[in-house]
């Protein structure tokens, strides 16, 4: 009795596995879907979860840091955490910057199954250089160099951009 038992207990394990594994591809193939869309509608968002220095020191960042970008619009809101050169007297801390890029560059590598994302961004006294490569399931890795200060990366995910109303 108890080995039929445990044999009915198996045969309904190994009945369950393919269907869970199933459902499990299905969102992973739904969201590869979802992050090749909006790559290739040039209209995301990338969402930091932490930022590395180039002294090596990685902090894990609480709040919501973002860079928006629609087509060759560009707006960043993120934290910095390194050494300025030369910043101006009373300027603001972090990255922040609504404007359009320049070189923009988008390009699929499919031996590493990656997204790779380019562009320059020009301001007043500084050009910000980005870039960022995204995976295929939406991890995302975003690099952004200056002039007068030194580069730092983000880890973080990509996303749908946020809806503002305009009344």
């Amino acid at each position: 009795m108890k080995q039929f038992v445990m044999f009915v207990l198996v045969a309904i394990l190994i009945a369950c596995i393919p269907a869970r594994a199933q459902k499990l591809i299905t969102k992973k193939d739904q969201r590869r879907q979802e992050v090749k869309e909006l790559i290739e509608s040039r209209n995301f968002r990338f969402v930091a979860n932490s930022a590395t220095s180039m002294g090596g020191a990685r902090f894990d960042l609480t709040s919501i840091y973002d860079l928006e970008i629609e087509n060759n619009h560009v707006k960043a809101f993120l934290p910095y955490y390194g050494v300025a050169y030369k910043v101006e007297y009373g300027a603001e801390g972090g990255i922040k910057f609504d404007a359009n890029a320049e070189e923009i560059d988008y390009k699929y590598n499919e031996k590493k199954k990656i997204y790779q994302i380019r562009m320059s961004i020009p301001e007043k006294d500084e050009h910000n250089d980005i870039y960022m490569t995204v995976g295929v399931d939406g991890f995302a890795t975003l690099m952004i160099s200056f002039i007068h200060r030194q580069p730092i990366t983000y880890s973080g995910f990509i996303d749908k951009p946020e809806k503002t109303d305009k009344n």
